[in-house]
């Protein structure tokens, strides 16, 4: 019988990167956008050797593809190229080799839960949790619509990565005295990052989204629907 993946990958040593992987549907819209805004501040606050980024997909619909057309334009539009990106679908491996997996809304939230193991758990985290400028429960789907989509997910992302580069630094400890380090793999890994960092969504909003987490806890992956976002 195979091993669960945390018993396949010894725990990384102390001063190991911090890995952190965006997740959406597809992986060609939200998530590699937030893979390119958030690679982009990691090397411009020089830190390119102590966080790695990545994003994958809950559905493999666009394996081995780039990153949607707009998507691109709308990034490099601001400065972040995401031409170098192909899409990956999200795997059980990946919660242990990562240290947080941010997904863009509910659905892909329970998508990704149905792969993870109860003790890696506490890494998985929307990632409007780390929004400090905007008041949103979830990164919306912009595949069907025009380019206010695509600019909304870029503002929800630029304000989430600020959010996750400073948690991951609070988190780390004064940079003087303590290196940034890769977080423990076990359950404590985000719920540790999660108390330090003060990231948080507003009260109704998380409200709301803990009441949607609940009712869909069960419901399997809940993405048959149709029309369901491929991005």
């Amino acid at each position: 019988m195979p091993r669960p993946p945390s018993a396949e990958r010894p725990r990384p040593a102390p001063g190991a990167p911090v890995r952190v992987l965006m997740v959406c549907m597809g992986n060609i819209c939200r998530s590699p956008t937030a893979h390119g805004v958030l690679t982009q501040r990691v090397a411009d606050a020089g830190l390119g050797d102590r966080i790695v980024v990545d994003s994958a997909g809950t559905h493999d619909y666009h394996v081995g593809r780039p990153p949607d057309e707009r998507a691109q334009a709308h990034a490099l539009r601001r400065g972040v190229n995401l031409s170098a990106q192909r899409a990956r679908q999200l795997t059980r491996r990946d919660f242990a080799d990562f240290d947080l997996v941010l997904v863009m809304d509910e659905a892909n939230e329970s998508a990704a839960r149905a792969l993870c193991a109860p003790d890696q758990r506490p890494k998985l985290r929307r990632l409007t949790d780390f929004c400090t400028r905007h008041q949103a429960n979830e990164v919306p789907d912009p595949y069907y619509g025009g380019d206010a989509g695509f600019e909304q997910v870029l503002d929800l992302v630029d304000d989430a990565a600020d959010g996750v580069l400073a948690a991951i630094r609070r988190a780390a400890g004064p940079p003087a005295t303590t290196p940034l380090r890769c977080f423990d793999t076990g359950a404590n890994a985000s719920a540790e990052l999660a108390e330090k960092s003060g990231a948080r969504r507003p009260a109704r909003a998380h409200a709301r989204g803990a009441a949607q987490r609940r009712a869909g806890a069960g419901h399997g992956l809940g993405l048959e629907r149709a029309g369901a976002d491929p991005g």
